[in-house]
């Protein structure tokens, strides 16, 4: 008669590999979050908004626009484009309406150029 081998099972080295694994993919979710969180910019005067829209209006330029609603107590990403309208209550940023008192921060933007792109 042959002699079988009994069958080993790893118990704790086997759920502490399944342990590891689990723990480093909710490190990986947990580290892609915190890349997604926009940071505040400083807040801006109504003049120096008013300022910057004016010029981009006239010189056409884009801009970027940080919102002061946050949406999970973060501030949502930039609106960037360029000034397609505007009416009282605020400023068509591409077909987006965003309210005058609802700016924060605004500056130009500046698209990358083809030969930067990488």
């Amino acid at each position: 008669m042959s002699m079988l081998h009994p069958y080993q099972d790893r118990k704790k080295l086997k759920w502490m590999g399944f342990f590891l694994s689990e723990h480093t993919s909710n490190l990986d979710a947990i580290e892609e979050e915190e890349r997604n969180v926009t940071a505040p910019k400083p807040e801006m005067t109504p003049q120096e908004i008013h300022e910057i829209l004016t010029e981009a209006k006239v010189k056409n330029k884009a801009i970027e626009v940080q919102v002061s609603e946050l949406v999970d107590d973060n501030y949502q990403p930039d609106i960037i484009g360029h000034i397609q309208g505007h009416d009282e209550t605020g400023v068509y940023i591409g077909d987006e309406l965003v309210e005058y008192e609802s700016i924060r921060n605004i500056n130009f933007h500046d698209f990358p150029k083809w030969f930067d792109v990488q």
